[in-house]
């Protein structure tokens, strides 16, 4: 049996860490405070740490041509598990699942052969962990997708998704924060705003945080979507 984590230097600067490959949060919750941790212990070392599911990679600075020993960031690593993670939050974001807003919640109902309102409770019921921002600028990648709603990535992406959009992506679901190209499947819009390059505002979502959408009427989204200083229900897990 693989003991846990593996490491693998990509490059001169660049390490790899790697645990049990799936989305998983138990992982995820293994993985913040060794992220935390880093962090501070080896800030003059370190340019970034970049997260991914089960991976975690060390980007360290350019001028180091030797990085610190393998031995001392696993030594790190042990330490850091043994560090409470701070709390968690749990975010309640507003959606319409309506078909104005939502151009494939339709399609998607008919190619998976389960009603809209099934379809949104399905999608709404559930509570999703936001394991790592990518993409865009504050696109989350939430895992917990109930598997009766997995549907892969479009073959030919759209040119634009309007930002706001609520859309599912393999086993993931997500919000597009900005209009953009992509591959997602839309079957909700959120009047929230995620990101303002111009107030350089970013979601107040962190990783390790739950995400729940509650459904919303079109008349209540429009309503919503002009209230430029919406503020989100939270508590603190």
């Amino acid at each position: 049996m693989k003991k846990e984590p593996e490491f693998f230097w990509l490059s001169y600067n660049l390490l790899e860490i790697s645990w049990k490959e799936g989305i998983n949060e138990e992982t995820l919750l293994k993985m913040l405070p060794i992220k935390a941790y880093l962090l501070k212990h080896l800030s003059t070392e370190l340019r970034e740490i970049r997260m991914g599911y089960h991976r975690m990679t060390l980007h360290f600075k350019e001028f180091i041509s030797e990085p610190i020993d393998l031995n001392d960031i696993m030594q790190l690593i042990e330490n850091a598990e043994t560090v409470k993670a701070p709390p968690r939050k749990r975010w309640y974001i507003p959606v319409c699942y309506s078909s104005d807003v939502a151009k494939d919640i339709l399609p998607l109902s008919s190619s998976k052969r389960i009603p809209v309102e099934e379809l949104v409770n399905e999608h709404s019921q559930r509570e999703y962990v936001l394991f790592f921002y990518g993409f865009l600028p504050g696109f989350m990648y939430l895992g917990g997708l109930s598997e009766r709603l997995y549907t892969p990535r479009k073959a030919v992406p759209d040119p634009i998704i309007q930002a706001g959009s609520v859309a599912i992506g393999g086993h993931q679901t997500g919000i597009y924060p900005m209009d953009s190209p992509g591959g997602w499947h839309v079957i909700g819009r959120t009047p929230y705003r995620l990101f303002d390059s111009l107030r350089k505002k970013m979601p107040p979502f962190l990783p390790g945080d739950r995400i729940r959408f509650c459904p919303i009427s079109l008349n209540e989204y429009y309503m919503l979507r002009d209230n430029t200083e919406l503020s989100l229900d939270h508590e603190v897990m």
